[in-house]
């Protein structure tokens, strides 16, 4: 079935963890994960170093993103996350307000490595997690755009055949997102439910309580218009 065929997907199955290595031996935690991760160095955690991860002080920190990968990525059309080139749809990771708004902050992936990161990346599987930004004074944490600093908990995989790239208030790079040809939704690591969905809808629209009541009627639409086409994407159950 193509990706098209159907709109609402799963994604991949989960990747299973590995047992601990014993020894130090630097082994990916993820053996059935997709062959492009598993193409991927792994840090002393068994955890595979994505494309993007910066170097601090001589070692990949998943919590830096490199700012200088961004315009080959663009450029090259590679794979945000395993750093190869991309073929067909672009397929971006982001949270449930990228998906309210269609605007992201981090470049395009293959649907198999975004669907991997939705379920594995700790940042996104672990809802009350927060940045820890030891060791890290100094350095610029954030990514190209605007990202929220508390994970949401739901993580959703969007794949496109059209996006647009254009600065923020910021002079960022966002990206602007067609519509999808599938999505998958994730909460924790595992596919999320219909209800898990709309409530996070639910929040988002809060979120914008005070903007919408500045703007008045034709904001309290837009944001109406938001949240509808928002929800036809919502899983089925």
């Amino acid at each position: 079935m193509s990706p098209r065929d159907d709109m609402h997907s799963h994604g991949p199955k989960s990747p299973r963890p590995a047992r601990p290595v014993k020894g130090g031996a630097r082994r990916s935690r993820f053996p059935d994960a997709p062959e492009n991760i598993r193409r991927l160095k792994v840090d002393a955690r068994g955890f595979p170093i994505p494309y993007f991860v910066a170097m601090v002080n001589g070692k990949p920190d998943h919590r830096v993103v490199d700012p200088r990968k961004v315009q080959p990525a663009l450029a090259g059309g590679l794979c945000w996350i395993c750093g190869e080139p991309m073929g067909g749809d672009s397929a971006f990771v982001m949270g449930p307000t990228s998906a309210f708004t269609r605007v992201t902050s981090e470049p395009a992936s293959h649907w198999a490595c975004g669907c991997f990161a939705a379920q594995a990346c700790p940042f996104l599987t672990q809802p009350r997690m927060r940045r820890n930004h030891k060791g890290l004074e100094g350095v610029t944490l954030t990514a190209p755009g605007n990202m929220l600093p508390q994970n949401g908990g739901l993580a959703v995989v969007w794949a496109t055949s059209t996006f647009t790239q254009a600065p923020n208030s910021e002079g960022k790079t966002t990206f602007s997102l067609g519509q999808p040809t599938q999505v998958a939704w994730f909460r924790e690591g595992r596919p999320a439910s219909r209800e898990e969905v709309v409530a996070f809808m639910r929040t988002t629209v809060g979120r914008f309580r005070t903007l919408v009541e500045q703007g008045g009627p034709p904001a309290a639409k837009r944001l109406a218009e938001y949240r509808e086409r928002a929800l036809a994407l919502a899983p089925k159950s």
